[in-house]
């Protein structure tokens, strides 16, 4: 059995949070250049309500992002899963399923995941993100041992995918740098 702890770097984690901050605070400078000198009545209104959309983005931007927090453990009988010192195992033996999940699918996080199922057809996310990622899927397809599993996910290119993972968060974030830039230049007098 292939053991190892596997997690997203220092940046994969933190950068859910200057993403949102860049989202809250291009949302302040775009409303405050709305008729800064309150000529038409409405003008206020409309200044609130992208204050309260950019801050509704960026709580989904956070809360979506917290799946890059996690944290995979690979031990001899069983995966554990978890944030900080809160875990779930899921033995080996259990797998039926391993996937790569694309942004946004589902709903439910902007973060590429891997997905693992369980015979109870149970989903376990761990980020796409992660370091040494293929390492993680080599040594977890190995120690699960089910050809079939091993074979599908070859098949829908789960390790090929990582390095698009990886890509795919890293130029959300340049985005939303460009997205800042532009908003602090278009909200200079």
């Amino acid at each position: 059995m292939l053991t190892g702890r596997f997690e997203c770097g220092v940046a994969a984690r933190w950068l859910p949070r200057v993403l949102a901050g860049a989202v809250l605070a291009s949302g302040m400078i775009a409303a405050s250049t709305i008729d800064p000198e309150g000529l038409v009545s409405w003008s206020g209104r409309v200044r609130v309500a992208m204050w309260v959309v950019s801050a509704a983005l960026a709580l989904a931007i956070v809360r979506g992002g917290a799946v890059l927090k996690r944290f995979a453990e690979l031990g001899e009988e069983n995966l554990r899963i978890g944030v900080r010192a809160h875990a779930q195992s899921l033995p080996y033996v259990e797998i039926t399923d391993v996937r790569l999940v694309g942004p946004f699918a589902g709903g439910r996080s902007w973060a590429p995941t891997i997905a693992i199922y369980d015979r109870a057809g149970r989903g376990w996310s761990v980020p796409a993100p992660l370091r040494n990622g293929e390492m993680f899927v080599d040594h977890l397809l190995s120690n699960v041992g089910d050809e079939q599993v091993r074979a599908w996910a070859e098949v829908r290119g789960v390790r090929a995918g990582l390095a698009w993972a990886r890509g795919a968060v890293c130029a959300g974030y340049v985005l939303a740098g460009a997205v800042l830039l532009i908003a602090v230049l278009w909200g200079r007098p």
